[in-house]
Protein backbone atom coordinates (compact mmCIF):
# COMPACT_ATOMS: atom_id res chain seq x y z
CA UNK A 1 0.00 0.00 0.00
CA UNK A 2 2.71 2.51 0.82
CA UNK A 3 4.47 1.91 -2.20
CA UNK A 4 1.42 2.35 -4.59
CA UNK A 5 0.65 5.82 -2.38
CA UNK A 6 4.30 6.81 -3.63
CA UNK A 7 3.73 5.79 -7.11
CA UNK A 8 0.54 7.74 -7.40
CA UNK A 9 1.75 10.16 -5.39
CA UNK A 10 4.60 10.77 -7.70
CA UNK A 11 2.43 10.24 -10.98
CA UNK A 12 -0.18 13.21 -9.78
CA UNK A 13 3.04 15.40 -9.29
CA UNK A 14 4.54 14.51 -12.79
CA UNK A 15 0.81 15.68 -14.19
CA UNK A 16 0.94 18.69 -12.22
CA UNK A 17 4.36 19.84 -13.46
CA UNK A 18 3.09 19.02 -16.91
CA UNK A 19 0.17 21.28 -16.74
CA UNK A 20 2.09 24.06 -15.13
CA UNK A 21 4.43 23.80 -18.06
CA UNK A 22 1.95 24.16 -20.37
CA UNK A 23 0.49 27.24 -19.04
CA UNK A 24 -2.42 26.88 -20.74
CA UNK A 25 -4.69 29.65 -18.89
CA UNK A 26 -2.06 32.16 -20.47
CA UNK A 27 -2.90 31.61 -23.98
CA UNK A 28 -5.86 29.62 -24.55
CA UNK A 29 -8.57 32.35 -24.21
CA UNK A 30 -7.00 34.85 -26.58
CA UNK A 31 -5.85 31.46 -29.21
CA UNK A 32 -9.80 30.46 -29.21
CA UNK A 33 -10.75 34.44 -29.89
CA UNK A 34 -8.57 35.22 -32.52
CA UNK A 35 -8.75 32.23 -33.90
CA UNK A 36 -12.51 32.07 -33.91
CA UNK A 37 -12.79 35.46 -34.87
CA UNK A 38 -10.19 34.92 -37.91
CA UNK A 39 -12.50 32.04 -39.49
CA UNK A 40 -15.67 34.21 -38.93
CA UNK A 41 -13.87 37.00 -40.86
CA UNK A 42 -13.12 34.54 -43.66
CA UNK A 43 -16.58 33.33 -43.85
CA UNK A 44 -15.59 29.73 -42.34
CA UNK A 45 -18.38 27.51 -40.71
CA UNK A 46 -18.38 25.03 -38.36
CA UNK A 47 -16.44 21.90 -39.13
CA UNK A 48 -14.49 19.46 -38.67
CA UNK A 49 -11.48 21.72 -40.13
CA UNK A 50 -12.26 24.17 -37.68
CA UNK A 51 -11.94 22.21 -34.70
CA UNK A 52 -8.48 20.90 -36.28
CA UNK A 53 -7.46 24.52 -36.86
CA UNK A 54 -8.18 25.68 -32.99
CA UNK A 55 -6.28 22.59 -31.65
CA UNK A 56 -3.27 22.77 -33.61
CA UNK A 57 -3.03 27.05 -33.32
CA UNK A 58 -3.66 25.63 -29.08
CA UNK A 59 -0.64 23.77 -29.63
CA UNK A 60 1.65 25.07 -31.43
CA UNK A 61 1.58 28.13 -28.70
CA UNK A 62 1.66 25.99 -26.22
CA UNK A 63 5.20 24.58 -27.27
CA UNK A 64 6.70 27.79 -27.71
CA UNK A 65 5.02 28.66 -23.43
CA UNK A 66 6.65 25.27 -22.78
CA UNK A 67 10.16 25.43 -24.83
CA UNK A 68 10.31 28.56 -23.32
CA UNK A 69 9.93 27.63 -19.86
CA UNK A 70 12.40 24.42 -20.00
CA UNK A 71 14.91 26.71 -21.44
CA UNK A 72 14.31 29.60 -19.21
CA UNK A 73 15.23 27.07 -16.09
CA UNK A 74 18.84 27.52 -15.69
CA UNK A 75 18.10 30.99 -15.14
CA UNK A 76 15.04 31.30 -12.97
CA UNK A 77 16.67 28.75 -10.50
CA UNK A 78 18.87 31.89 -9.96
CA UNK A 79 15.50 34.04 -9.37
CA UNK A 80 13.78 33.35 -6.51
CA UNK A 81 10.43 34.65 -7.61
CA UNK A 82 10.76 32.24 -10.59
CA UNK A 83 12.31 29.00 -9.59
CA UNK A 84 8.93 28.07 -8.19
CA UNK A 85 6.79 28.96 -11.26
CA UNK A 86 8.85 27.45 -13.23
CA UNK A 87 7.96 23.37 -12.43
CA UNK A 88 11.39 22.44 -13.66
CA UNK A 89 13.09 24.31 -11.56
CA UNK A 90 10.35 23.45 -8.46
CA UNK A 91 11.30 20.01 -9.03
CA UNK A 92 8.23 19.12 -10.31
CA UNK A 93 9.75 17.58 -13.53
CA UNK A 94 12.92 16.78 -15.15
CA UNK A 95 14.33 18.69 -17.66
CA UNK A 96 14.26 15.76 -20.07
CA UNK A 97 10.78 15.32 -19.34
CA UNK A 98 9.92 18.77 -20.32
CA UNK A 99 11.60 18.12 -23.13
CA UNK A 100 10.09 15.23 -24.33
CA UNK A 101 6.60 16.55 -23.26
CA UNK A 102 6.96 19.87 -25.23
CA UNK A 103 8.37 18.31 -28.64
CA UNK A 104 5.55 15.61 -28.63
CA UNK A 105 3.04 19.09 -28.30
CA UNK A 106 4.74 20.07 -31.05
CA UNK A 107 4.85 17.07 -33.49
CA UNK A 108 0.97 16.62 -32.60
CA UNK A 109 0.39 20.20 -33.32
CA UNK A 110 2.03 19.40 -36.46
CA UNK A 111 0.30 16.37 -37.34
CA UNK A 112 -3.11 18.80 -36.61
CA UNK A 113 -1.60 21.12 -39.35
CA UNK A 114 -1.12 18.49 -42.33
CA UNK A 115 -4.80 16.94 -43.27
CA UNK A 116 -5.74 21.22 -43.71
CA UNK A 117 -3.77 21.19 -46.44
CA UNK A 118 0.04 21.70 -47.45
CA UNK A 119 -0.41 25.74 -47.28
CA UNK A 120 -1.72 25.67 -43.84
CA UNK A 121 1.41 22.99 -42.63
CA UNK A 122 4.08 24.90 -43.95
CA UNK A 123 2.83 28.21 -42.21
CA UNK A 124 2.20 26.25 -38.77
CA UNK A 125 5.63 23.67 -39.31
CA UNK A 126 6.75 28.19 -39.50
CA UNK A 127 4.75 28.98 -36.75
CA UNK A 128 6.46 26.02 -34.48
CA UNK A 129 9.89 26.45 -35.94
CA UNK A 130 9.59 30.60 -34.45
CA UNK A 131 8.51 29.12 -31.12
CA UNK A 132 11.58 27.04 -31.24
CA UNK A 133 13.83 29.40 -31.90
CA UNK A 134 12.79 32.29 -29.80
CA UNK A 135 13.86 30.21 -26.49
CA UNK A 136 16.87 27.75 -28.33
CA UNK A 137 19.98 29.04 -26.20
CA UNK A 138 22.53 29.31 -29.03
CA UNK A 139 20.15 31.25 -31.33
CA UNK A 140 17.68 32.61 -28.63
CA UNK A 141 15.57 35.58 -30.90
CA UNK A 142 14.44 37.06 -27.70
CA UNK A 143 17.28 37.80 -26.88
CA UNK A 144 17.39 40.45 -29.66
CA UNK A 145 15.52 43.51 -27.88
CA UNK A 146 13.02 44.26 -30.81
CA UNK A 147 11.95 40.51 -31.46
CA UNK A 148 11.87 40.17 -27.43
CA UNK A 149 9.28 43.50 -26.60
CA UNK A 150 7.19 43.04 -29.64
CA UNK A 151 6.53 39.05 -28.54
CA UNK A 152 5.70 39.89 -25.33
CA UNK A 153 3.42 42.52 -26.48
CA UNK A 154 1.84 41.07 -29.36
CA UNK A 155 0.56 37.16 -29.71
CA UNK A 156 0.53 35.97 -33.31
CA UNK A 157 -2.89 34.99 -33.87
CA UNK A 158 -3.05 33.72 -37.95
CA UNK A 159 -0.72 33.72 -41.12
CA UNK A 160 -1.37 33.18 -44.24
CA UNK A 161 -1.51 33.63 -47.73
CA UNK A 162 -4.06 36.73 -48.83
CA UNK A 163 -7.06 35.68 -50.69
CA UNK A 164 -6.39 37.83 -54.02
CA UNK A 165 -2.75 38.00 -54.14
CA UNK A 166 0.73 36.37 -53.42
CA UNK A 167 1.10 38.82 -50.53
CA UNK A 168 1.10 37.36 -46.70
CA UNK A 169 -1.21 38.35 -44.07
CA UNK A 170 -0.23 38.26 -40.45
CA UNK A 171 -2.46 39.30 -37.46
CA UNK A 172 -1.41 39.93 -33.85
CA UNK A 173 -3.76 40.08 -30.74
CA UNK A 174 -2.35 42.64 -28.31
CA UNK A 175 -3.45 40.51 -25.09
CA UNK A 176 -2.17 42.30 -22.24
CA UNK A 177 -4.21 45.11 -22.27
CA UNK A 178 -1.20 47.38 -23.08
CA UNK A 179 -0.90 50.47 -25.35
CA UNK A 180 2.54 51.28 -27.44
CA UNK A 181 4.52 50.88 -30.56
CA UNK A 182 5.27 47.44 -32.24
CA UNK A 183 8.48 47.83 -34.14
CA UNK A 184 9.46 44.63 -36.95
CA UNK A 185 12.12 44.57 -39.10
CA UNK A 186 11.63 41.86 -41.84
CA UNK A 187 14.12 40.97 -44.74
CA UNK A 188 13.03 41.49 -48.88
CA UNK A 189 9.69 43.48 -47.64
CA UNK A 190 8.41 46.01 -49.93
CA UNK A 191 5.22 47.13 -48.56
CA UNK A 192 3.38 47.04 -45.96
CA UNK A 193 -0.54 47.88 -45.42
CA UNK A 194 -2.44 47.49 -42.09
CA UNK A 195 -5.79 45.63 -43.60
CA UNK A 196 -8.89 44.67 -41.80
CA UNK A 197 -10.42 41.04 -41.01
CA UNK A 198 -11.46 41.04 -44.37
CA UNK A 199 -8.24 41.82 -46.51
CA UNK A 200 -9.64 45.55 -46.91
CA UNK A 201 -7.31 47.83 -46.85
CA UNK A 202 -7.16 50.66 -44.36
CA UNK A 203 -3.66 52.56 -44.55
CA UNK A 204 -0.28 52.34 -46.10
CA UNK A 205 2.66 51.90 -43.06
CA UNK A 206 5.99 53.19 -43.81
CA UNK A 207 8.81 51.68 -44.04
CA UNK A 208 12.56 52.48 -43.22
CA UNK A 209 14.29 50.22 -45.40
CA UNK A 210 12.76 46.30 -44.09
CA UNK A 211 12.23 48.18 -40.70
CA UNK A 212 8.13 49.31 -40.18
CA UNK A 213 6.26 50.17 -36.69
CA UNK A 214 2.44 50.62 -35.87
CA UNK A 215 0.59 51.82 -33.11
CA UNK A 216 -1.18 49.01 -30.94
CA UNK A 217 -4.31 49.40 -28.55
CA UNK A 218 -5.29 47.26 -25.66
CA UNK A 219 -6.39 43.95 -26.65
CA UNK A 220 -6.45 45.12 -30.50
CA UNK A 221 -6.50 42.69 -33.15
CA UNK A 222 -3.65 44.05 -35.95
CA UNK A 223 -3.75 42.71 -39.24
CA UNK A 224 -1.39 43.34 -42.05
CA UNK A 225 -0.90 42.81 -45.42
CA UNK A 226 3.22 42.09 -46.02
CA UNK A 227 4.26 42.53 -49.62
CA UNK A 228 7.92 40.93 -50.45
CA UNK A 229 10.40 41.65 -53.64
CA UNK A 230 9.71 39.43 -56.09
Amino acid sequence: MIGETEIGSGLATKFTGLWRLSRFKDYAGSVIFTTGLGIAAAGGTFSWKLILVLAANLLAVGFAFMYNDLEDAPDDALDAKKVKRNPVTAGLISSREADIASWFVAALALLLFIPLGLTVTVLGSLCIALGFLYSYRPWRLKGIAVIDVVSHALMLSSLKKAEDSDALIVRFYEPYGARGQARFTVPGLCKVIRVNLLEDPEEGIALEGNTFQFAVKPFEIVSLQLEFER
